[in-house]
């Protein structure tokens, strides 16, 4: 979580619009407000503090992901980033759900191709990202 609030700095900061910049915070605030209260609505009384956190995680996930581009000349590779990142944790989901539910994933369903390929999409998604996100931060420090 702190590390995608980081990157909301980083974007907040290098966007010379002002008027983004409070889109973008609002944007933010609705989504994470929306996603808790959409979780309890959802779940009742079987959130806890560790889904309340990966709930606002993901909400500043996506968040950032839609205004990256705001950047500058890295904003698409941050976006690009951000979203190969956002398929890694969605497979790290997968491979907790399969987990809990012991391997019964109906054959032939979405998340059974996905659980059972050659390829660790995990990895594949996450060595790319973890590659792009500091990149961009390091060569891409201000927008100016």
């Amino acid at each position: 979580l702190g590390t995608q609030l980081f990157i909301f700095l980083h974007i907040y900061f290098n966007d010379e619009s002002k008027k983004w910049r409070v889109y973008n915070t609002l944007f933010r605030l609705i989504i994470t407000v929306g996603a808790v209260i959409t979780a309890y609505a959802v779940l009742g009384d079987e959130v806890d503090y560790l889904a309340t956190i990966a709930v606002i995680y993901y909400a500043n996930l996506i968040s950032n992901a839609i205004f990256a581009h705001r950047v500058g000349r890295g904003g698409f590779m941050l976006t690009v980033g951000l979203i190969l990142f956002a398929l890694c944790d969605i497979n790290v989901g997968i491979l907790a759900l399969d987990n809990i539910y012991g391997g019964n994933f109906p054959e032939g369903s979405l998340l059974y191709i996905l659980r059972n390929t050659e390829v660790d999409l995990m990895w594949l998604f996450y060595i790319p990202s973890q590659t792009l996100i500091p990149l961009t931060l390091v060569f891409y420090p201000k927008s100016k």
